[in-house]
């Protein structure tokens, strides 16, 4: 949300918007699509560092490679590929976003099966 409200002025901080007015306005534009993916990079942090947490460092990597590296690369390609220069930048909220779905499913199959698993008997 500050990214959303404040991106002018956080641009401005690089770039003067008197000297390069459409280098500014194409810089606040990216800057907004971009930090889209703020919304969605936490929660994958949080779900990876929360599945290594209880043992489960299968699904934790998945996400950690899957957000850094194969979703990255994958909807950087069909994002520009579909939407041209816009596409670059709403890219990696796409692939943040594909990569909560995964973690979510993890999550969701992780409960199921510890739902499902058998209390062991109390010993007295």
């Amino acid at each position: 949300m500050i990214c959303e409200v404040f991106a002018g002025v956080i641009v401005s901080l690089f770039i003067d918007a008197a000297a390069e007015p459409r280098l500014f306005a194409e810089t606040v534009s990216a800057f907004r699509l971009y930090s889209l993916s703020f919304l969605f990079m936490g929660l994958n942090v949080i779900l990876s560092t929360w599945f290594s947490a209880v043992e489960r460092p299968r699904p934790g990597i998945a996400v950690s490679i899957g957000r850094a590296l194969v979703m990255a690369g994958v909807m950087l390609y069909v994002a520009s590929a579909l939407l041209g220069p816009t596409g670059i930048w709403i890219s990696a909220a796409l692939s943040e976003l594909v990569c909560l779905v995964a973690a979510g499913l993890f999550y969701f199959r992780f409960l199921q099966t510890r739902d499902a698993a058998p209390v062991p008997a109390r010993v007295s």
